[in-house]
Parts: structure tokens; C-alpha cells; sequence
């Protein structure tokens, strides 16, 4: 009986001893660091069709400039499959929120200066399975104007998010754009025009409720900076706004619950 016990034991250590073993092993694919002599920032992640992900992310140089949007796409390990860089090196770009579509491509909003001289004009990529460009849509404006929010819709069309697009009466510091599905924008609606206390608005996220209706996340002067809410139905009409009167501060990411 004593020899069985002692086996017992030692099946019961071994076994114990393999499974952290498997367990140690999984674990050392992680932190994964990207990037080789240069600069960048990851703005954005999403789970893949595979279990990998999609990075949306740029480069920037010693002096702080953005250079090149970076899409990057791993497996469910964080190795590697492939990656896209956005630019000719001379030009400015910048890829900042990025959602994945229905043929399991990425939709991506950024901003480029190739056709400003300089400034800033939102930027939206599609790209097919493989990272390659579908198509590309940039929305030229004077001054510096961004792009930073994307969604796709059911029936394959999408909704974008402006910030301070537009010039004179069609100037708006945030705004949301319908696209078809080649892009090609189908109304522009400005936001947070009925209350006259905002200002200084600004856009950080752009999430698709259940019912289909879209959340917009940021902040704005009302007077003092408080966190900052808009719901639009799908026709771009705003529903209702909403401020962390009793706190300063940033809405960023939101998720919603039940």
C-alpha cells in the first residue's frame, strides 16, 4: 500500500509539474515588441478572423513627426503574418482607429498630408484579407482636419468620424460621415450644435451600439473640461449628449453593458 501511495504521489507531482510546465511554455510568446530603429505608437487593436489580431499603428522620426501608417497583422501568438506601411516618406501620415470588416479585411481612419501641402485631411483605407489597398478615400479640408473613428455596417456601408472638418457654415469640430461601400460619402452631419455652452470640443471614440445607434466619446469646455457624450441614430441625428458634470477629465473607450 505504501508503494502505491508513493506512485500515487509521484503521478500526482508529475502530472502537476507538466502541466505548469505547458502553461510556462504558452506563456513566454509574451510582451511582444514591434518595431526595429525606429519610432511608433500603437493606436488601435482588434481580434482578427483567426484568433490573431490587427494593429493600427505609425511611425515617427527623432523629431517627433509621424511618417508612415503601420498595419500589422500576428497570430493568435502575436508572431508576425504581415505589414503595411502608408506613405512615401515625404508625406505625413498617421492611422489611428481601424475596424474589421465583413470579408474579414480592415477598415482604417487616419489622416494624410499628400494633398494639403502640410496639413492634415482625414484618411480611410479599406483593406482586403491579405493587407492589400481595396480603396482609399481622403476628405480634403483647409487647415488641419483629422480622421478618428470608423465603423462598417451590416449592409457594408460606413460610418467615419471628423474632427474640425469643414470650412465656413459647413465647419464643424466634429462631424460624422456615411460612406458608401466604395467609400464615397453619402452625408456629412456635425454634431454638438444645439447646445450653445460647448465649446472646444473634441472626439476620441466612436463605438456601434446593439440597436445600431452610435456613441460618440470625448470631451468639451461646459465651461470648465468635463467628459462628453453624443448618441446619433442612423441617419446622423443627434439623440441626446451627455457631460461628467461632477468631474474633469476625458471620455475615451466606452463598452457596453447588458
Amino acid at each position: 500500500m505504501g508503494w502505491i501511495r508513493k506512485r500515487a504521489l509521484h503521478l500526482v507531482i508529475f502530472s502537476f509539474g507538466m502541466l505548469f510546465t505547458c502553461h510556462f511554455i504558452q506563456a513566454q510568446g509574451w510582451p511582444r515588441i514591434y518595431g526595429d530603429n525606429f519610432h511608433s505608437l500603437i493606436n488601435d487593436l482588434c481580434e482578427s478572423y483567426d484568433k490573431g489580431f490587427y494593429l493600427t499603428a505609425f511611425t515617427y522620426n527623432n523629431q517627433g513627426v509621424n511618417k508612415y501608417g503601420w498595419i500589422i497583422k500576428t497570430d493568435i501568438n502575436g508572431n508576425i503574418l504581415w505589414d503595411k506601411k502608408f506613405g512615401d516618406g515625404n508625406d505625413r501620415n498617421w492611422c489611428g482607429d481601424s475596424f474589421m470588416t465583413i470579408d474579414q479585411g480592415l477598415i482604417i481612419a487616419g489622416v494624410t498630408t499628400k494633398y494639403s501641402a502640410g496639413d492634415f485631411d482625414p484618411n480611410f483605407i479599406k483593406l482586403n484579407v491579405c493587407g492589400e489597398i481595396e480603396w482609399c478615400k481622403v476628405f480634403h479640408s483647409s487647415d488641419d482636419n483629422y480622421g478618428t473613428g470608423i465603423l462598417q455596417l451590416e449592409d457594408g456601408t460606413y460610418i467615419g468620424m471628423l474632427q474640425y472638418y469643414g470650412e465656413g457654415e459647413t465647419y464643424a469640430r466634429i462631424s460624422l460621415v456615411k460612406m458608401d461601400q466604395t467609400g464615397e460619402p453619402v452625408w456629412i452631419q456635425k454634431l454638438a450644435q444645439e447646445d450653445s455652452l460647448i465649446n472646444n470640443e473634441d472626439c476620441s471614440h466612436l463605438y456601434l451600439t446593439t440597436d445600431n445607434n452610435y456613441l460618440v466619446s470625448g470631451w468639451a469646455y461646459h465651461p470648465a473640461s468635463y467628459p462628453f457624450w453624443i448618441m446619433i441614430d442612423t441617419i446622423g441625428e443627434q439623440i441626446w449628449d451627455l457631460f461628467g458634470d461632477n468631474f474633469l477629465g476625458e471620455a475615451h473607450q466606452v463598452i457596453e453593458k447588458d
